[in-house]
């Protein structure tokens, strides 16, 4: 099963699923914007590695702090597969 496929799957169950790992040092506010708006998009887009769904976001955590709290609210990260 792909990324994308697990993805799907994981949205169905209500797990929201996305695509940070190569960000995990990054402060939030220094992502690109086209990445945050993604982010705190309320759904975002497989196509583009998020689906995003009512994450928690604070512009001075890092993105390891952020995967810490949304691991602990049951949504997981997935890592794509490359084109």
């Amino acid at each position: 099963m792909g990324s994308t496929e697990k993805a799907l799957l994981a949205a169905e169950h209500g797990v929201v699923a996305f695509d940070l790992s190569h960000l995990e040092h990054t402060l939030y506010e220094d992502l690109p914007d086209a990445v945050s708006d993604t982010i705190t998009r309320d759904v975002g887009s497989l196509e583009e590695g998020f689906c995003t769904e009512g994450l928690i976001l604070d512009a001075d955590a890092t993105i390891t702090q952020h995967l810490d709290i949304w691991r602990s609210q049951r949504i997981f990260m997935y890592r794509r597969s490359p084109a």
